[in-house]
């Protein structure tokens, strides 16, 4: 259980530095920001999922959440 963890916060941490470094980008057209936006929606939707498994995880384990 603690290396899921580990994993989504992991990945937290390299969402964040994607949007920092989109952050210092000049997203100058309609198309790079849509582009941004995808990207970074996949990638919260995918912390997400891997959130998920990390509860479920440690209810099937028996302990509150």
């Amino acid at each position: 259980m603690e290396s899921a963890a580990q994993a989504v916060e992991q990945q937290a941490d390299q969402i964040e530095a994607q949007a920092s470094k989109l952050a210092g980008k000049v997203l100058d057209t309609s198309a790079s920001q849509r582009a941004a936006i995808a990207e970074l929606s996949r990638q919260v939707a995918e912390l997400a999922r891997n959130q998920s498994r990390v509860v479920e995880i440690v209810r099937a384990m028996g302990w509150d959440v």
